[in-house]
């Protein structure tokens, strides 16, 4: 006998996640450059909605453009961010989707052009995602704080964590999230679950 799961007509997110785990880690150092960069997280996504967007996503097409051109041209790693040119067509084009999927005017409904109550509350939670560091929704419901060690592993933790020598020390319950390098300032990296 063998253990079943009902996955038909499912999406695989390791198609991606696990098949193209170098393209996909190469697509996170383009947003953390951005952030290094001094953008906030949802900066991009200030213009859902709005009649900024039509602007925005102008200069988006240009930017994929200049980086294609670039990449095209034999440069694969852009200069000024030390990313794969390739990895910032990707993070443009995840933008462009984004305004598509959750924008002005929205998809769902494309006879009036209005905004439906999906993609409202979208939009409406957006300050409150560019407040976070961590995926709050993926925590599990006792994790009250989440933060990175050294190694760049992030970890969810039931009690508030103290320093150690190159990590966090708690008592409770602790869980292992993801790993995705080597992080130069883990003690700037404790956050409490927004609430």
């Amino acid at each position: 006998m063998s253990a079943k799961n009902y996955n038909a007509g499912k999406e695989r997110p390791s198609l991606i996640l696990k098949d193209m785990s170098s393209a996909f880690t190469e697509l996170v150092k383009v947003r953390e450059a951005g952030i290094a960069k001094g953008y906030a997280r949802m900066n991009w996504a200030e213009s859902i909605g709005t009649d900024d967007a039509p602007r925005f996503l102008d200069e988006n097409v240009d930017s994929i453009f200049r980086h294609l051109i670039a990449y095209m041209q034999g440069e694969k790693v852009d200069q000024e961010s030390g990313c794969h040119h390739m990895a910032h067509v990707m993070c443009r084009a995840g933008f462009a989707i984004q305004y598509d999927l959750t924008g002005n005017p929205c998809p769902h409904d494309s006879i009036t052009g209005q905004v439906c109550d999906d993609c409202q509350g979208y939009i409406d939670r957006i300050p409150n995602q560019v407040k976070t560091r961590y995926p709050w929704r993926e925590a599990p419901e006792w994790a009250m704080w989440g933060a990175r060690d050294s190694s760049d592993v992030l970890y969810w933790y039931q009690f508030k964590p103290i320093e150690g020598d190159d990590c966090w020390v708690s008592g409770g319950r602790i869980l292992y999230s993801a790993h995705t390098g080597l992080c130069e300032n883990w003690k700037e990296t404790l956050e409490a679950r927004p609430k």
